[in-house]
């Protein structure tokens, strides 16, 4: 790719920018689901086995897994991509082009939480045989805090899932912490 076939593409994202919670958001889908899976191996570096190597995207229809890596114990993992996020919330923001924010209580953290472990745990992974199964969930909700995330999912019990061993949930870059914050689910 030549440096103007970059400036394109990088002026067509723009163009298509997601108005509601759009940090993570990029109009390739592959693409931003190895960018979210990348941040958050990067950011994860104190968390068993990461980060990851040789991470790579699987394209559409060639998934599940969104993307799948090399472990630091030589382990291939499965890591499905999912956000937590307000649907309507978006609709609306597209048609006022206001300042909505979508309100966050620990009941609605747990249950969006629930929802999407139980979703991606009966999926059937393409490719593999696969040593581990994770989902990374990233949010950029404007009125959800890494407070809030951590609070809401200390004492809760999630579903039982058959397939999923681990999941996380990312927060988009904050400039005070000098990262990407997330917290452990499973």
């Amino acid at each position: 790719m030549d440096d103007d076939e970059l400036v394109e593409m990088v002026q067509d994202a723009i163009r298509k920018q997601r108005p509601y919670a759009g940090f993570f958001y990029w109009p390739e889908r592959a693409i931003a689901e190895w960018g979210i899976a990348n941040a958050f191996s990067e950011s994860a570096a104190s968390e068993a086995g990461f980060p990851l190597r040789e991470l790579e995207a699987r394209q559409p229809g060639d998934d599940p897994p969104d993307c799948e890596g090399i472990d630091a114990k030589g382990r291939k993992i499965a890591i499905e991509v999912t956000e937590l996020v307000d649907g309507e919330a978006i609709a609306r923001t597209r048609r006022n082009s206001g300042n909505i924010w979508s309100a966050w209580d620990t009941a609605r953290i747990r249950a969006g939480l629930d929802h999407l472990l139980t979703e991606k745990d009966s999926k059937t992974l393409r490719g593999g045989p696969y040593d581990e199964y994770l989902v990374l969930i990233h949010t950029d909700e404007p009125a959800l805090t890494f407070e809030q995330i951590e609070a809401a999912v200390f004492g809760h019990s999630f579903p039982k899932l058959h397939q999923v061993q681990r999941a996380y949930i990312l927060l988009s870059y904050d400039p005070q912490r000098g990262g990407y914050p997330y917290v452990k689910l499973l």
